[in-house]
């Protein structure tokens, strides 16, 4: 939370991990309560490829996910709902991945 106060970027994969074959996999709220917690908008961004270092990978990062409407209520009903608007957020990133 103060890396963010001090207008430090923050970065965190929601599902605690990386998927190995970049299915969806269930995210986790840890990512959310940092967010509301935070008043921060969220920048979701979609990672695509091997899970190997050295390797290729495609990075596609979407516009931030403005949380304003929420307010800072870190309830378990809050932060389901961000979670959620995260994981659609990331997940549509991989539509608009274009292979070459």
């Amino acid at each position: 939370l103060q890396a963010i106060a001090d207008g430090k970027a923050l970065g965190i994969f929601p599902q605690g991990t990386r998927s190995r074959d970049n299915t969806p996999t269930p995210m986790l709220n840890g990512v959310s309560m940092i967010a509301v917690r935070a008043g921060a908008p969220v920048i979701p961004v979609y990672l695509d490829g091997p899970y190997r270092l050295f390797h290729h990978v495609d990075v596609v990062i979407g516009a931030p996910i403005d949380l304003s409407d929420i307010g800072k209520r870190a309830n378990m009903e809050t932060l389901t709902e961000v979670t959620g608007r995260i994981e659609t957020a990331i997940w549509s990133l991989k539509d608009s991945l274009i292979k070459t």
